[in-house]
């Protein structure tokens, strides 16, 4: 049976003897809701910290589009901020806005990575689509990286190393390459509104045309809010075992619950059971691994 970030919420709920209609909107349940995702969270992050890597790899693709123009961007001279109207897939990108000789990079639907030095006004900024995001929630962007169509791009080690490949231009005449893409580097970014950091592709030089980027990512355990507890997609498990894995791990973890008085020693007992049989499962895929710790703490 599939199990979902909901089906673990109500199973937490009927732990502390909540019923169908009790009202989990009145703010008196925050704390309750709070706990209840801190601890579906803490279970998954500890069965994808268990599975071997062949069972988190996942291929992934992405559009690299032209360069393309941005409209009616508002800009004032020395800051950091303009109002407009940015795609999303330019968020991370290369932008040039007139009146500005310097590149710059668009890091929000609001902000820059730099100040604009030219003169305030309405521009309209052309952007480059070097900077890529993987579909999926992922720990880790895994080589090979390939421009389809064209091969493998290069991993440099450092985002400074990313130099165009007419090096002097770039220094002499601020001019950045545009062309096929032939190098890549991956940076990590954060998430202001979570504090989840996450992997992005930037590419180099700038894209001269459309392309398709193809990669490979390792998936990481999903983030779980409040807003998140009515989530109903099924949840990755080693062969499927939700109902013996993740239900009786997460009634573990929950079972420390202030307003909880059932048997936690038989419930935490069942835990370590549900445990070891993640284990079992997952080396019929490759070794489990153990960095994260084990169960004890139940």
């Amino acid at each position: 049976m599939a199990v979902s970030i909901n089906t673990l919420y109500q199973e937490a709920l009927g732990m502390i003897e909540v019923k169908d209609g009790t009202n989990m909107s009145d703010p008196r349940w925050t704390k309750t809701k709070v706990r209840i995702a801190n601890d579906v969270a803490t279970v998954l992050q500890k069965v994808y910290a268990a599975m071997p890597a062949v069972m988190l790899d996942r291929p992934d693709s992405a559009p690299v589009r032209p360069p393309t123009t941005i409209a009616g961007l508002a800009v004032t001279q020395y800051s950091k901020t303009f109002t407009g109207t940015v795609p999303t897939w330019a968020i991370g990108c290369t932008v040039l806005l007139p009146g500005d000789p310097n590149y710059n990079r668009i890091l929000s639907t609001t902000g820059l990575l730099a100040p604009y030095m030219g003169t305030s006004g309405t521009v309209d900024a052309t952007a480059w689509c070097d900077a890529i995001l993987p579909s999926f929630s992922s720990a880790a962007i895994e080589a090979p990286v390939t421009l389809a169509g064209y091969g493998q791009l290069n991993p440099v080690m450092a985002r400074a190393n990313l130099t165009p490949r007419d090096a002097w231009r770039e220094m002499m005449m601020n001019q950045r390459i545009v062309g096929r893409p032939t190098q890549y580097f991956v940076e990590a970014i954060s998430d202001d509104t979570n504090g989840i950091i996450k992997p992005r592709i930037l590419i180099d030089p700038l894209p001269d045309i459309s392309y398709r980027l193809d990669f490979q990512v390792k998936l990481a355990a999903p983030t779980v809010s409040v807003d998140d507890l009515t989530d109903t997609a099924p949840l990755l498990v080693p062969l499927g075992y939700g109902e013996s894995i993740l239900v009786p791990m997460l009634r573990a973890e929950f079972s420390s619950f202030e307003s909880f008085s059932g048997d936690k020693q038989a419930i935490r007992e069942a835990g370590k059971v549900a445990f070891a049989t993640l284990g079992s499962a997952t080396k019929l895929q490759g070794p489990i691994k153990q960095s994260y710790g084990n169960s004890q703490n139940w």
